[in-house]
């Protein structure tokens, strides 16, 4: 055997042992392949674009990578409320998404300030002119009841302002409350803690979204 032989296999075995590791993490961790997922995207999405951007509360970021890997970012970020949210849409624009989905409002019911209607309607009329600014598809998900009652009596009035803005400006939206709060709650197998999601829920909202995107393409023409 050669030394330059040896040097190869003897580098190629420091390779293994450096490597096997992090590769053994990557498959085990979830949150890891999230990470590494959303950084390679991220450095696509700055030299060409993505498919999808994915703005809104703790809701949306539990979604994790969404659609296909490389091809959606989620910028979504833990307790931001209606006005904050917007601020992710410049960002969401720095990669020229085709399609933009917004799930917005989850923290202006929750919040310990009271929900305040006029208040409200300001500032999603301001994130939905704002989102139409980039040029994308937009796709609203109106908010989800959750197992609060005092949340729950305020969702379907914030919602009802949030499909009128949606109607005014052509912009199509998800409701899975029939599914998954048929009653005027959310069931207990599709939440965590009676307000975020469980697997099976994410599963449930990206069939929807894929049905909303499919009869969008199918019906309406271009945005003016």
């Amino acid at each position: 055997m050669t030394l330059r032989t040896r040097l190869i296999r003897v580098t190629i075995a420091a390779y293994c042992v450096l490597t096997l590791p992090i590769f053994f993490v990557f498959l085990k961790s979830e949150y890891v392949r999230y990470v590494a997922i959303q950084t390679a995207t991220i450095w696509k999405g700055k030299m060409a674009s993505v498919q999808s951007a994915y703005v809104g509360d703790s809701i949306t970021a539990g979604g994790g990578n969404w659609g296909t890997p490389l091809s959606a970012i989620n910028l979504a970020g833990n307790g931001y409320t209606v006005w904050q949210i917007e601020d992710q849409l410049g960002k969401a624009e720095e990669y020229s998404p085709k399609r933009l989905f917004i799930l917005a409002g989850t923290n202006d019911v929750l919040g310990r300030r009271p929900f305040n209607p006029k208040e409200f309607e300001k500032d999603y009329a301001r994130l939905l002119d704002r989102a139409l600014k980039t040029k994308a598809e937009v796709y609203v998900t109106l908010i989800p009841l959750t197992s609060r009652s005092e949340a729950n009596r305020a969702i379907p009035n914030a919602n009802q302002i949030i499909q009128e803005l949606s109607d005014s400006r052509r912009i199509s939206t998800i409701d899975l409350n029939p599914t998954i709060a048929p009653n005027g709650t959310i069931l207990p197998n599709y939440t965590v803690d009676g307000v975020h999601f469980t697997p099976e829920t994410y599963t449930l909202w990206r069939t929807k979204l894929h049905d909303v995107i499919e009869k969008y393409e199918a019906e309406s023409g271009p945005r003016e």
